[in-house]
């Protein structure tokens, strides 16, 4: 899927998802389409495709710990040195308290299981997300708009 243009210019939030399994996959976009409404998912199966397609600027990427490839966490860490402003929720089967600590050190923004409830609880903290951003937007178009009524006068 080839978005129309990045992130929200067209009112639409950008989200990529990056999972191999096609079942969570689908778990995943039935979620957020409940909780977030309006939004484009371009879905990656490996860390290294998210990687190759950060030209898209996305808004948003959920990522699966274990990929085949690159793992999440190795993916997080080079999507970091292109870009450490895109916020990245990370997905793992884990419920190793210690390890889930560890791996949040990374400067992952979110980290939730896979279980259905744990899914729509993350649901629920990408909507958080998606709408600080579309505040913090819509606050700078008022000052760019400000601005630009003071420079006309």
């Amino acid at each position: 899927m080839q978005p129309k243009s990045n992130s929200m210019q067209n009112g639409y939030f950008l989200i990529f998802r990056v999972e191999d399994n096609q079942d969570t996959s689908l778990i995943f976009e039935e979620v957020l389409s409940e909780i977030i409404g309006k939004y484009q998912v371009m879905s990656f199966c490996t860390g290294e495709s998210c990687l190759n397609n950060l030209y898209h600027k996305p808004n948003l990427i959920i990522l699966d710990f274990r990929l085949p490839g690159i793992n999440g966490l190795e993916t997080v860490k080079k999507i970091r040195e292109v870009d450490s402003s895109i916020p990245v929720v990370l997905f793992t089967n884990s419920r190793d308290l210690q390890a889930l600590q560890h791996i949040k050190s990374f400067g992952i923004d979110g980290i939730f299981t896979k279980d259905l409830e744990d899914i729509e609880q993350a649901g629920c903290y990408i909507r958080g997300i998606i709408d600080k951003r579309r505040k913090n937007r819509k606050a700078l178009r008022d000052v760019f708009g400000k601005i630009s009524s003071m420079l006309l006068v």
